[in-house]
């Protein structure tokens, strides 16, 4: 990631769309973890949903890329 003060920039930067992921998640009582650019979220929504909030999260600025990955 760089220096220190990179990992602040990101957590500004991340910031506002994870708000609204986190809130999204606690009215289903689902689990969120972030460490550096790795995200853990639990879900009982649909893949399409999941889709869609991770296609909405891309189109939020053209340095966020996120990527499904199920296991």
């Amino acid at each position: 990631m760089g220096s220190a003060f990179t990992l602040t920039l990101a957590n500004i930067f991340m910031w506002k769309w994870q708000r609204q992921l986190v809130r999204q998640l606690e009215v289903s009582n689902e689990i969120y973890g972030r460490y550096v650019d790795d995200i853990f979220f639990t879900s009982n929504d649909s893949l399409e949903s999941i889709d869609q909030m991770l296609d909405e999260a891309n189109n939020f600025h053209p340095n966020i890329k996120l990527v499904r990955q199920i296991g």
